[in-house]
């Protein structure tokens, strides 16, 4: 399966508040390390206004680092994974926002269906606020809380990506 495209679908859990932030995502195995941080920055609707780094064992995907891989560069295929690995992805290095993301099932990709990934298949809570730390928002969790909608994010998802992608990769 190495070579061929799959389906690769994560579970993505904020750190600290695993159960009142978390979403399934799919994404096929072709795309970039960048585009699945951007499908987590669209699904928890953070703006990209921040940098973010993507760790896996001991490789380090992230911008402006001459010491990491880009990743926009690097296919998530070629990092080989198996069902229970796990990658972390940190987004705004002041407020460390942590995400665990772990991969729980790997997919046959079916022909003609490449548009239709990056896609939310669950989750729970809407927008994370920029800027706030973790012990912040657990004091702030009740007032800021929505439940998720993954209907609508998957209707907005792709242009969020490609927002942010042209954030991030715009040279």
């Amino acid at each position: 399966m190495a070579d061929q495209t799959v389906v690769y679908e994560f579970e993505i859990k904020l750190c600290n508040l695993e159960d009142k932030y978390w979403r399934r995502i799919e994404i096929t195995s072709v795309s970039t390390v960048a585009k699945l941080a951007y499908a987590i920055m669209a699904s928890f609707e953070l703006s990209g206004s921040h940098l973010f780094s993507v760790r896996y064992i001991n490789s380090y995907f992230e911008f402006y680092n001459d010491n990491a891989i880009q990743p926009c560069d690097f296919k998530l295929k070629n990092l080989n994974l198996s069902v229970g690995d796990k990658l972390k992805m940190v987004y705004d290095f002041g407020a460390d926002l942590n995400f665990a993301i772990k991969l729980t099932e790997i997919k046959e990709f079916k022909r003609g269906t490449g548009t239709h990934y990056p896609y939310a298949l669950s989750g729970v809570g809407t927008k994370i606020p920029e800027d706030m730390f973790i012990p912040e928002l657990i004091e702030e969790l009740d007032s800021l809380y929505k439940e998720y909608d993954y209907e609508l994010d998957n209707v907005l998802l792709k242009g969020k990506i490609q927002i942010l992608k042209d954030q991030y990769e715009l040279k």
